[in-house]
This record gives C-alpha cells, structure tokens and sequence, in this order.
C-alpha cells in the first residue's frame, strides 16, 4: 500500500505516503473513491481524509491526484479544496503553511 491513514496535525485523520513519491506522479485515482447513495455522492475511504492544504503537495487532474512537487514518505498528503474547486465550503483554514489563507471559501461563495 503506498498511502495509510493517521491521525493528522491539520484535521482529524489524514492520508500520509508509505514511500516517496516525485514530482507528476499519480498518488491517488478517484475512479475507485466515489460511490453514490441516494442520488448524492458520496467519498470513501481514503478519499474522506484527505485534508486541506494552503499549500497543497497535490492537485486533481481527470480524475487522479498528481503530486506538484516530491512528496516524502511520511509526509501527509494534502489538496487545495479552494483549486479543486469544492462548491460548497466555508470554513476555517487549520493547515499551518506560511501562506495560510485563514479561511476556505468554495466556488460558491467567492
């Protein structure tokens, strides 16, 4: 397995890499991460711990998150909830990065 799950700095659980992984390479393909219930969809494990970062080490592209830069093993793996575009979101920002933006505001609400 290269990713696990682990109780995060920044929220609850988080996903964190079991090896290194380089810049552009595939770390997680949402294809086998939604499913749907009663019309809504819905997000499985691990997908439902991925955390929120101002300075995201991945980005979603057709589908699959794509490291931006080398990630560390041991290192948790975040996204951008603001540039993956989650609609419907307010909340306060708890990643720590030296370019926290303090507050996440969805698509909806920019």
């Amino acid at each position: 397995m290269t990713i696990t799950i682990k109780k995060s700095r920044i929220h609850g659980r988080g996903i964190f890499a079991n090896r290194d992984f380089k810049k552009g390479e595939v770390v997680l393909k949402w294809d086998s991460l939604l499913g749907e219930l009663n019309k809504n969809i819905v997000v499985s494990s691990p997908g439902k711990h991925l955390n929120h970062s101002c300075n995201a080490n991945i980005v979603e592209v057709d589908g699959k998150n794509i490291a931006v830069r080398d990630i560390l093993k041991g290192e948790e793996i975040t996204c951008n909830y603001v540039k993956d575009k989650v609609p419907f979101l307010k909340m306060e920002c708890n990643c720590r990065s030296e370019d926290c933006n303090k507050i996440i505001l969805g698509e909806l609400f920019n």
